[in-house]
């Protein structure tokens, strides 16, 4: 009998006694939450936001009074009944989170990014995934107003 990795993990996280993100009482696929977040930014034909300056359709941004809140708001909406893991740098402190919903999608929330003006990331990718809808791979940066 073939068992998935996801219904290995969501047995692992049962066992070990630990629970969804935000409280859920089931292990969420990101389809579920894809209404609460386009509810409240920007969606349209899988992506978020609105095209970076590099040019690239998946290099999204979201503008906002405060980047910081914005990206954290964001990712928990999208990643609500995920199973999370925080992510470190070398020398220990906090990069970011990691989240990865039932459907095999990953979500990774990072407080500083490579690019120019260090804005706050969020990378949804979708390569895993058994159920995505219309949702794509791809970084949104969110950028000060």
């Amino acid at each position: 009998m073939q068992v998935s990795s996801n219904a290995l993990t969501e047995r692992k996280v049962r066992k070990m006694g630990t629970c969804y993100k935000g409280g859920a009482d089931h292990y969420h696929k990101v389809t579920e939450n894809i209404g609460s977040v386009a509810s409240a930014y920007k969606y349209h034909n899988g992506l978020f936001g609105d095209r970076g300056q590099g040019g690239s359709s998946v290099i999204r941004n979201i503008v906002s009074d405060d980047p910081q809140a914005t990206a954290k708001d964001f990712f928990d909406r999208l990643t609500y009944g995920g199973i999370e893991k925080t992510l470190y740098y070398k020398d220990g402190t906090e990069k970011g989170k990691r989240v990865t919903m039932a459907d095999g999608s990953t979500m990774n929330w990072r407080k500083v990014s490579s690019s120019a003006d260090k804005s706050p990331a969020v990378d949804i990718d979708i390569e895993r995934s058994n159920d995505h809808g219309e949702l794509v791979t791809q970084k949104i940066h969110f950028t000060k107003r």
